[in-house]
C-alpha cells in the first residue's frame, strides 16, 4: 500500500478475528495490524511473549483477554482497559517475577501455570478472583517450611525483587470473592496475607 493506508483495522472485528486466526500466532500477536481501537477480546494460545513488555494500552477498548499455554518470557504486561484476565497453563520465566498491571480489572482467574507467581499491581476494581499454584509452581520452599525458612538462597522464602510483601497481595486485597488454592501443601502465598 503506498498511501500507508491501513484497511486491516478497518476490517469488522469477527472478519478481522478470522484473518488473525489464519496467521501463525508469533505473527499474529506482534503484527502491527493487532492494533485495534475496536478490539473488545483477544484470546492467545500458544504464544511465546519475548519482548519486554505486552503492551495492550494500543487497544483501548479491549475487555477480555484470555492466555492459555502461552510461555512468558517477558518482564510485564499491562493494560489500563481490560477487564476479565484468565491465565492458564502458562509458563512464567523463573529469574524473575514478570509483572501484571491491569488497574480496570473485575476478574481474574489464574489456574495450572507453571514458574514463578507473578507480582499483581493494585487492581481498585477487582470483584473476583481464582488463583490456583498447581504443582508447576516455582514458588515452594527448598527447605519444606510453609513460610520464612530464613535460609538466603531460597528464592521462593527470600527472593521478592526487593520486595517484602506478598506478590499476589497488592492485586488481590480488593476482591470481594477470592478463591486461594495450592495443589501442593509447601506452597507459599505470602507471608502477608
Amino acid at each position: 500500500m503506498a498511501s500507508g493506508e491501513d484497511r486491516i483495522s478497518a476490517l469488522p472485528e469477527d472478519l478481522l478475528h478470522q484473518v488473525l486466526s489464519l496467521l501463525p500466532s508469533r505473527d499474529a500477536i506482534f503484527d502491527e495490524h493487532l492494533v485495534s481501537q475496536n478490539l473488545t477480546f483477544l484470546e492467545l494460545q500458544g504464544v511465546r511473549a519475548s519482548n519486554r513488555v505486552l503492551d495492550f494500552t494500543s487497544c483501548p477498548a479491549l475487555l477480555d483477554l484470555k492466555m492459555h499455554g502461552c510461555q512468558m518470557d517477558a518482564l510485564e504486561m499491562c493494560s489500563p482497559s481490560v477487564k476479565h484476565l484468565s491465565i492458564m497453563f502458562c509458563s512464567f520465566f523463573t529469574s524473575h517475577r514478570f509483572w501484571i498491571s491491569f488497574p480496570s480489572l473485575l476478574s481474574f482467574f489464574f489456574d495450572k501455570n507453571s514458574g514463578r507467581a507473578p507480582r499483581l499491581d493494585g487492581m481498585p476494581s477487582l470483584a473476583t478472583a481464582t488463583v490456583r499454584l498447581g504443582y508447576g509452581c516455582d514458588d515452594q520452599c527448598l527447605n519444606g517450611f510453609y513460610n520464612d525458612c530464613e535460609d538466603d538462597e531460597c528464592m521462593a522464602c527470600r527472593d521478592y525483587d526487593g520486595h517484602d510483601e506478598c506478590v499476589f497481595h497488592k492485586g488481590l486485597t480488593e476482591a470481594t470473592e477470592l478463591k486461594l488454592l495450592a495443589l501442593s501443601l509447601k506452597c507459599i502465598f505470602s507471608t502477608g496475607i
